[in-house]
């Protein structure tokens, strides 16, 4: 089964007039490390990005880690990336020509899905808890007055954690995308960033599903529900301790390295030769 992975540069150009785009060297490794293990037990891999992503990956010399190459994707303009900053899963989502597994940047999985991918039309790590700080009713949102929510959506329906996503319909998965991107393109907030976004990205996508009687599977019930297991690592709720924490930055940085070592060594060459990972590279 193919994947995907997507860089949307919306959010980072709003907080970074006058930089470049550029990815952290921990988030350009676990990319590495994520595609190696996917190509190896799944399928190819591709990169949706918008232009300036797409220059950068090219510019490091990252272009062919993905073996389909690089899509663009625009979202539209009347997105508001602070908002939304997730908005171009969505219009990747959108411009799916078969489908296939979206994978978040920052999750690495490391088995084969096949024997997940059966039973259901829709598949996903776990379901979320309706909590209203975070899964609020709909009359919390901030939308056009003309804007209309779908019919016969399940308010009872528990939203999906999409850090890995599969839908098997392709006209679903566009139906679904383009109605999230509705929604976004509709919203007039202008700066609460989380329970906006998760109810166009996670909870939107299993009341359209029930509403269509399409069946949702998840490797676990709910997100506490993990525990202890060795089917994917999701470095999310580490990845604020990267940033500002040097020797956890660098303690993980090594720790990539030495698996991509042991497991992709093919990958290495990119990494060795890079000047971004050279504080990590020894002689």
């Amino acid at each position: 089964m193919d994947g995907f992975y997507s860089i949307w540069t919306g959010l980072f150009k709003l907080k970074h007039e006058d930089t470049p785009f550029f990815m952290e060297d921990y988030d350009l490794l676990t990319l590495i490390l994520s595609a190696a293990a996917y190509k190896k037990n799944n399928g190819r891999v591709r990169m949706y990005a918008d232009k300036d992503g797409a220059e950068y990956i090219d510019s490091i010399g990252l272009k062919d880690l993905f073996d389909d190459g690089i899509q663009i994707m625009e979202p539209d303009e009347d997105i508001n990336p602070k908002v939304f900053w997730a908005a171009g899963k969505l219009k990747s989502l959108s411009l799916l020509d078969k489908p296939s597994v979206m994978i978040d940047l920052d999750l690495i999985i490391w088995k084969n899905l096949d024997d997940f991918f059966t039973g259901a039309d829709i598949y996903g790590i776990h379901r979320e808890q309706i909590r209203n700080e975070i899964y609020p009713d709909t009359d919390f949102f901030k939308v056009k007055r003309d804007y209309r929510y779908p019919d016969g959506l399940d308010k009872a329906e528990l939203p999906l954690n999409t850090a890995m996503l599969y839908i098997e319909s392709l006209d679903f998965t566009h139906k679904y995308a383009d109605e999230s991107l509705r929604f976004m393109k509709s919203c007039t907030e202008q700066n609460e960033n989380l329970r906006h976004m998760v109810f166009a990205e996670q909870r939107l996508l299993p009341m359209m599903a029930s509403a269509e009687g399409l069946k949702i599977k998840t490797m676990f019930p709910l997100g506490e529900d993990i525990g202890i297991q060795d089917y994917f690592t999701h470095i999310w709720g580490h990845k604020n301790i990267l940033k500002y924490n040097r020797d956890e930055r660098m303690k993980y940085c090594m720790r990539v390295i030495n698996r991509l070592k042991k497991d992709f060594p093919d990958h290495m060459v990119f990494v060795s030769s890079n000047d971004i990972f050279r504080e990590y590279i020894k002689d």
